[in-house]
């Protein structure tokens, strides 16, 4: 009867414990989802005003100011890191969507921000965390 009551009592430490790391495990991943949402947006807002200022002209345009090039860069970056966490499982599909239909849409109706990506794409697409120029996952 002892040895009932020790395999009663393993198997409900046994059950805590696995349920208790689950948990803890969870509760990370949405912290560190909160964390990059939180840090990406906030990159976002810093460049949404120059990036604007971007719409309607062209990148030969742009190139003579080197700040506003910079800021099309660092968004390049941000729009990379996105994608980065996106593959490694740490954006939510519903956070990524969102994401995404915004980048596609500034690819699509920015042509300095459009010309300046494709040329980094069809030369330093590794830098951009795909695994082939063809993954440009704004065209997709």
């Amino acid at each position: 009867m002892d040895w009932i009551a020790s395999l009663i009592l393993g198997a409900l430490a046994l059950s805590s414990t696995i349920y208790f790391s689950w948990s803890a495990n969870k509760r990370a991943d949405q912290l560190m989802t909160k964390q990059l949402f939180t840090e990406f947006n906030e990159r976002y807002n810093a460049l949404n005003e120059v990036l604007n200022a971007t719409e309607g002209k062209a990148l030969t345009d742009i190139k003579q100011h080197p700040k506003l090039i910079d800021k099309i860069d660092d968004y390049c970056n941000l729009c990379a890191e996105q994608y980065y966490w996106k593959k490694a499982g740490r954006i939510d599909d519903v956070i990524w969507k969102a994401w995404l239909a915004g980048m596609k849409d500034r690819y699509k109706s920015h042509e300095a921000f459009r010309e300046y990506w494709d040329g980094e794409v069809a030369t330093k697409w590794e830098s951009y965390y795909m695994d082939s120029e063809s993954d440009n996952f704004l065209k997709l």
